[in-house]
């Protein structure tokens, strides 16, 4: 999990940030009290999984470094930021992003920042899973314990993020609160599945609502 809160920087760094992040199979998220705003959003794009539905999230259209831009004549900055403006629009595409987030990014002045909405945070893509990513890991848990284990680890996974954002990514609470819950979801029926799920789904919403 790579953990963010920046107001942003250049994005030609942000784009190799978060090239890495998604050959490596990282997830992304933004936490209580945290921001992500600017190139910042190229890096929490990039998450296999990204969590943003508890910090703040900010955009606005790509820049250049000032001093470097203003020694161009108008036609070559011109060409130069389109270029740049066209890779950030490839470059979200590949990480699976929305087409609107490219488009609600160009309409923000990049001297101010619009802070999304949780509508538009998972609307635009910036909250989930990579679809690519999500379906093979689910083949591949599916195949390794079986649908009922991948369901429970699901929740067990969710569980997790709503504890990190309560009390620390390194919180021993949520170390400790895991194992009840693992404990809580092995007593579940597992005769009719969708008893199963019902059963590792109501564990699941019991312990998010302890952590609000």
């Amino acid at each position: 999990m790579v953990v963010l809160d920046t107001p942003g920087g250049s994005v030609i760094d942000a784009v190799l940030i978060g090239q890495t992040i998604r050959r490596s199979n990282f997830m992304t998220g933004v936490f209580e009290g945290a921001q992500c705003s600017s190139a910042c959003v190229l890096i929490l794009a990039a998450g296999v999984s990204r969590t943003a539905n508890f910090g703040k999230v900010g955009i606005h259209r790509p820049h250049f470094d000032e001093s470097a831009f203003a020694q161009l004549t108008q036609d070559q900055a011109r060409a130069k930021y389109n270029e740049m403006a066209n890779g950030v629009r490839q470059y979200l595409l590949q990480m699976g992003m929305s087409e609107n987030l490219y488009t609600a990014m160009l309409k923000v002045p990049s001297d101010q920042i619009e802070f999304l909405s949780l509508k538009n945070i998972r609307e635009y893509g910036l909250e989930g899973e990579d679809p690519a990513w999500a379906e093979y890991q689910r083949a591949k848990a599916i195949k390794r314990g079986g649908p009922l284990q991948f369901e429970a680890n699901q929740s067990l996974g969710r569980i997790n993020a709503a504890c990190w954002n309560a009390f620390g990514l390194n919180a021993d609470r949520c170390k400790q609160d895991r194992s009840q819950y693992n404990a809580e979801i092995e007593n579940c029926p597992t005769k009719i599945e969708a008893d199963y799920i019902g059963c590792v789904r109501s564990v699941e919403r019991r312990a998010i609502a302890k952590y609000r």
